[in-house]
């Protein structure tokens, strides 16, 4: 403390009312009091006085107060924003001047703190590189420095090593007719980033901006939405785009791409396989339906009650159960690999006969040489070229054996009656001939051999 007093006087320095010492005060009557730590004089206001006691002995009265508020805290510790170099932020103890070096030390710049809620923001002539430490301390009125605190420079824009965003497709690549209009997207965002945007687009320049009030991100950065309609878009690739700004201010985008297939399959192509007996008539002993057109990767179905019910294809043909089946009843449809359903294409009437007709019966023969007349079973003739007569199947074809040697074929009427005339090619010459006959249906599926006819 620095005073004055009568020339040569005593000076007693007082603290709140408490006795610090003396000093003497000079010719000139000037003086100086140093106090020490053993005063005490910590935190706070404190408030000086001191009296003048001349040689005599006689003591003045007080001196007017003098005042002084002593400081001896340091601040906390500055708080440093994330950054990514362009501009350094912060807060403070309000009023305190913030001063930055980098990790050796150097000096960076310093900041006046604001005085009223200590913000406080430094921009470098050049933005800091990636990876710089940026230390800070705060110096308060009285000079206290605080604790340093620490940041790194991040420039390293966001990424997929965080972020990352991907639409519910299903697994399978595609999205169908039945799925656009109700997408979901999910994905994740680093520690302190926020989004920013998130469209998803088509290859004619379509979009579909999702609002940002419709995505929810929780705590741990796990980001959903739902309900997004894509409808509107073309068929093709689509790409979501998320676009996500980090704490430290750097801005970047992740995809996900999918294709949107809304356009049904064409219907199938259901043909017997083998239509035997007579061509194109749509009877046939052969069960197989082959079924055509199907696009790679679809799945395929096929009804046999006009489309109540379906069975799940497997290869490329299916067997059907014998019976008759009208123009609409056997149907076949498929599923390409977005998902979408096609058309039904039908196989048209059809029956399918596995069922060999009876043998047929060989009943007699007429014998056109005199004596002329009907012929029994062994019986004999002179006639080498006898009309065979019998019974069979109706409508089936009728092939006679003489011998086991094929002679012929003749058709049974609607009755299922048949007649067959042996010709002298047939070469029925004397001795023994045992005739035999097989009924051919019109599905083609063959009798057993009838009785034999002698």
């Amino acid at each position: 403390l620095i005073g004055s007093a009568e020339s040569n006087a005593i000076v007693t320095v007082y603290t709140d009312g408490r006795n610090l010492g003396t000093t003497t005060a000079d010719g000139n009557g000037d003086w100086q009091f140093a106090t020490n730590e053993a005063d005490q004089l910590f935190g706070g206001e404190t408030v000086f006085t001191a009296t003048a006691t001349d040689i005599a002995g006689n003591v003045s009265a007080t001196s007017p107060t003098f005042t002084l508020t002593f400081d001896t805290t340091a601040p906390a510790a500055p708080m440093i924003e994330p950054t990514n170099g362009d501009e350094i932020t912060g807060t403070a103890e309000p009023g305190s001047t913030v001063t930055l070096t980098d990790a050796d030390g150097t000096p960076i710049g310093s900041v006046d703190a604001d005085p009223e809620d200590g913000s406080w923001s430094f921009m470098p002539d050049e933005p800091l590189p990636d990876g710089t430490e940026v230390n800070a301390t705060a110096t308060d009125a009285s000079g206290n420095v605080s604790p340093e605190a620490t940041a790194t420079v991040d420039a390293t824009a966001p990424n997929a090593d965080g972020n990352d965003i991907h639409i519910d497709d299903g697994g399978d690549g595609f999205l169908n007719v039945d799925e656009t209009d109700n997408v979901t997207l999910t994905g994740r965002i680093e520690n302190g980033a926020t989004v920013t945007d998130l469209t998803i687009t088509d290859g004619t320049g379509g979009s579909v901006e999702v609002p940002l009030g419709n995505i929810a991100v929780d705590a741990d950065g796990n980001l959903t939405v739902s309900g997004v309609d894509l409808s509107d878009l073309a068929d093709g690739e689509l790409t979501a785009t998320l676009s996500v700004i980090d704490a430290a201010g750097n801005t970047g985008t992740v995809t996900d791409t999918t294709t949107l297939d809304t356009a049904a399959p064409d219907a199938p192509i259901a043909t017997l396989a083998n239509d035997s007996g007579t061509e194109d008539d749509g009877i046939t002993n052969d069960a197989t339906v082959n079924v055509g057109g199907l696009e790679d990767g679809a799945t395929w179905e096929y009804s046999t009650d006009g489309g109540d019910s379906w069975t799940t294809g497997m290869g490329n043909s299916f067997e059907l159960p014998e019976g008759d089946y009208d123009a609409d009843a056997v149907q076949v449809r498929q599923t390409d690999a977005a998902g979408n359903t096609g058309g039904s294409g039908n196989l048209g009437a059809v029956t399918i006969d596995l069922t060999a007709p009876e043998a047929p019966v060989i009943e007699g023969a007429e014998d056109d040489v005199p004596p002329a007349g009907p012929i029994g079973g062994g019986d004999m003739t002179n006639d080498v070229t006898p009309t065979l007569i019998g019974s069979a199947e109706s409508n089936a074809i009728v092939t006679v054996y003489a011998d086991g040697r094929n002679l012929g074929t003749t058709t049974a009427d609607g009755n299922g009656d048949w007649q067959f005339a042996t010709n002298e090619a047939d070469q029925l010459f004397g001795g023994e001939t045992v005739f035999t006959a097989t009924a051919t249906d019109i599905a083609g599926n063959v009798s057993a051999t009838s009785p034999t006819f002698t």
